[in-house]
């Protein structure tokens, strides 16, 4: 299973150019900056008695062509939602755009002789102006998209995880509802048969006593130590080999479970750290589990062993099963596959969950020997 991956915007140079949706107010605001740095121009042009331009006029000019870059791209941007914009379209409405604010700004601020001196005067103008607004409305236009991509991927994101909590408490849940069953079935089915052997039984029966304490004491060795240790495995003291097979042994004679650890995986001879030998047994226990439950298998191979050199070790988990695979043909996410996944990450491992061609499922881990 893969982890969400980190999603970005592959444009070609050009495509960042547009066509964007248009931003009438950002473009406006700018367009309108761009008018008072003129006006300023346009102040000193009066200082040195080329034009005579009062305050007023520049002001009004700047508010007048700022309406028109507004209403023009507004119009622009509502036609788009009807007949989406090509980029000759795109940069065509800009450049309208420009000439006609423009033009307003020079005459409303009555510096129309000078804007007007020679084609090239008009030209040039109505370019420094329209290549700054494609910029600006482009820049947004990109920054824009990646946001939405960025809270498209972080919204997918929640989800997992919301459904993979879920998942997880379904899990806990069905671990303890699976010990609760075997106290009461098994547990409290051997205590009430020695209740009432007990009541059979005379204070001067020395063998139905022993019998029954015999008893009491296999029930302790066995059914109370598999609910114990299927909620908290002791793999310090028995190794990761036999817990696996006490595992293993729950499900028979239902599902023949195979288990097979090596030395250097089992913890005696300390190469693989405890946390990773619990990781590979939760793991274990959810393949197992969806073996029987979902895949309906009657045979279960597990295979843990140490791959690579000292320094740079690995456990490599393998759980093979001969059930009837994916029902659609591709693995569907459960509790199962969730905490799977969530041991693997904690363990900054990898895993792979496929369908082996002689039908069955194939459950691939593999995990740091140690975590430090």
């Amino acid at each position: 299973m893969n982890d969400l991956a980190s999603q970005r915007i592959d444009l070609r140079w050009w495509q960042y150019i547009g066509p964007w949706p248009i931003r009438p107010l950002m473009v406006t605001v700018f367009a309108m900056s761009f008018f008072a740095f003129t006006a300023a121009a346009s102040a000193i042009i009066e200082t040195e008695l080329v034009a005579n331009v009062s305050f007023a006029s520049n002001a009004l000019s700047i508010l007048a062509g700022g309406a028109a870059v507004w209403l023009m791209l507004e119009f622009a941007r509502r036609a788009a939602r009807r007949h989406p914009l090509t980029l000759t379209t795109y940069l065509l409405v800009f450049l309208a755009t420009t000439v006609v604010a423009v033009i307003i700004r020079t005459y409303v601020g009555q510096i129309s002789d000078l804007l007007f001196l020679s084609p090239g005067a008009f030209v040039s103008t109505v370019l420094r102006v329209a290549v700054p607004l494609v910029v600006v409305n482009s820049i947004v236009g990109v920054a824009t998209a990646r946001l939405a991509a960025q809270v498209e991927q972080t919204q997918a994101a929640l989800a997992l995880t919301r459904l993979q909590q879920d998942w997880m408490l379904e899990a806990d849940e069905q671990a303890r509802r699976q010990a609760a069953d075997t106290l009461h079935d098994k547990v409290q089915a051997s205590l009430i048969a020695a209740c009432l052997q007990l009541q059979t039984i005379g204070p001067d029966d020395r063998a139905g006593i022993d019998a029954v304490i015999h008893r009491l004491e296999e029930l302790r060795k066995v059914d109370v130590r598999r609910a114990a240790r299927a909620l908290s495995p002791t793999l310090s003291e028995v190794g990761l080999g036999s817990s696996l097979a006490e595992l293993a042994s729950q499900y028979e004679p239902g599902m023949v479970a195979l288990i097979s650890v090596s030395s250097a995986a089992d913890g005696s001879q300390g190469g693989v750290d405890e946390r990773t030998r619990l990781g590979c047994y939760r793991i274990v226990e959810q393949a197992l589990l969806n073996a029987a439950g979902h895949g309906h298998a009657s045979i279960c191979e597990v295979y843990v062993d140490v791959e690579g050199r000292e320094g740079d070790r690995a456990v490599v988990l393998t759980v093979d099963d001969d059930g009837q695979g994916f029902v659609v043909g591709v693995p569907e996410p459960g509790s199962g596959s969730a905490l799977i996944s969530t041991w693997v990450r904690t363990l900054r491992g990898e895993w792979l969950w496929t369908e082996r061609p002689e039908g069955g499922v194939r459950v691939r881990v593999r995990l740091p020997a140690s975590q430090m």
